[in-house]
């Protein structure tokens, strides 16, 4: 068995994600506390948001990346999953059971108007 870890465990100086070869990017963790993008809130609706960030030191001959995938505007909550009572049985293994059982998480853009730019596909990507 597995054992669950928080996003609010991990250090700033941990690698969250890493990219397969040859980029092997990595990405670590930014808790949203008292930024300037939520105004000094430190959470939305009870959730604490995240960023990932590129480590400011990166693998020797790492290729760089075609497109950005991080983005400064992009910040999620921690993935949350539904109550055992709340969940299909193992048994369904329908296309709708399989997605009840899946972590979902919540996605907030920052839309502040000068900096408003279109939604790029890799931003739910890079996500946790």
């Amino acid at each position: 068995m597995s054992t669950s870890t928080t996003l609010a465990s991990l250090s700033p100086d941990e690698t969250l994600i890493k990219l397969p070869n040859p980029y092997s990017t990595e990405y670590t963790l930014q808790r949203a506390f008292n930024h300037d993008e939520f105004s000094g809130k430190t959470s939305e609706g009870g959730l604490h948001f995240y960023k990932l960030i590129p480590r400011a030191t990166q693998a020797k001959g790492a290729a760089e990346l075609p497109e950005p995938l991080d983005n400064p505007e992009l910040y999620f909550a921690e993935p949350a999953e539904l109550k055992s009572s709340e969940l299909p049985p193992d048994s369904n293994n329908s296309a709708w059971a399989r997605s009840r059982r899946a972590p979902n998480f919540h996605m907030r853009r920052n839309t502040d108007p000068d900096r408003a730019t279109g939604p790029s596909e890799t931003w739910p990507w890079i996500a946790p």
